[in-house]
């Protein structure tokens, strides 16, 4: 059964009063460890045990607007999932828009996936169109397949996204402990503290894939660093259909190293950018400054001048 969006995004404003309140918490390592054990009680001691130990023990969470979904308690991918029902903070403005902003006949493809919580959230208002979802990491994608088992309008593919058909090295932490940040980029575990092992895993290019399945009309994505290798495959899906691209940009370093050659691909093949506000509006700006980006990620909006998201003055 679908949420209609205006309920939707009633639930979302409800839900985020309290993941701005747990993320506000301040103080010392374990004065914000007392704190959210006030705020959060039972939740937060049994999902700490679990990840301490490393217990890859199956939780039933409830999303925000009230669909269960299985997830295993020894990842902190799923801490607000199992909080909140919904993702962090950073991505409260992305959850916003696509609810005011997805149609009920647009094709989704949810690129990155993790869990599927946008894949989840977007089958609620499309009823006649579709969601693809992509992940290429075997266990994170083991429990996407038992959540979405019979859900009529999402296409799954447990796989990679991008610049070649084949085979590609995939990188995750050894423990599991992390699986947001499992990438195809080598360079990307330099910073990484953790240890992480490598495996192959299944690619293939956006342009193949639209020869057999509905063209995006929006894309959500988060690769972890590899976002340019997406858009390089698929040069004809934006040259040609132009949807438009909701994607993950990093900040500092990473940013420039990752996120800027992204940014310059779309923005050299015409595409505009969007920041995106506290309530899910898409501002126009002239450029993406990843020094700017207060916090290590943020979420910006790319589309076309054709279907313009804003009339609003450049910033």
């Amino acid at each position: 059964m679908n949420t209609p969006a205006p309920v939707l995004l009633e639930k979302i404003l409800a839900t985020e009063r309290r993941v701005l309140a747990y993320s506000s918490v301040a103080g010392s390592f374990w004065e914000k460890k007392f704190r959210r054990l006030f705020q959060l009680h039972y939740k937060y001691v049994i999902f700490f045990i679990c990840k301490l130990l490393n217990l890859p023990i199956k939780k039933t969470v409830t999303l925000f607007w009230g669909e269960k979904i299985t997830v295993p308690f020894n990842d902190i991918a799923i801490s607000n999932l199992y909080y909140f029902g919904c993702l962090s903070k950073k991505e409260l403005p992305l959850i916003k828009y696509l609810i005011k902003h997805l149609k009920v006949d647009d094709v989704f493809y949810d690129i990155g996936a993790n869990y599927g919580f946008y894949t989840h959230l977007s089958k609620e208002i499309i009823t006649s169109g579709s969601c693809h979802l992509f992940e290429p990491n075997e266990r994170v994608f083991s429990y996407v397949a038992r959540n979405m088992a019979v859900v009529p309008p999402v296409v799954l593919n447990n796989c990679a996204v991008s610049d070649n058909n084949g085979t590609l090295d995939f990188y995750r932490e050894v423990d599991n402990g992390s699986s947001g940040t499992g990438t195809t980029k080598a360079d990307v575990t330099k910073s990484w503290r953790r240890h992480y092992t490598k495996t192959r895993v299944n690619s293939q290019t956006l342009d193949t894939y639209i020869t057999n399945h509905p063209v995006p009309t929006i894309m959500k994505l988060d690769v972890e660093g590899a976002e340019i290798n997406v858009l390089k495959g698929a040069v004809q899906l934006l040259e040609t259909y132009q949807p438009t691209i909701a994607m993950e940009v990093w900040s500092g370093k990473k940013g420039a190293d990752h996120s800027e050659p992204a940014v310059a691909f779309l923005l050299e093949r015409g595409y505009l950018a969007y920041r995106l506000d506290g309530e899910g509006g898409a501002h126009l700006v002239a450029d993406v400054d990843t020094s700017a980006i207060a916090s290590s990620l943020q979420n910006f909006l790319f589309q076309k001048p054709v279907t313009s998201l804003s009339t609003e003055s450049l910033e």
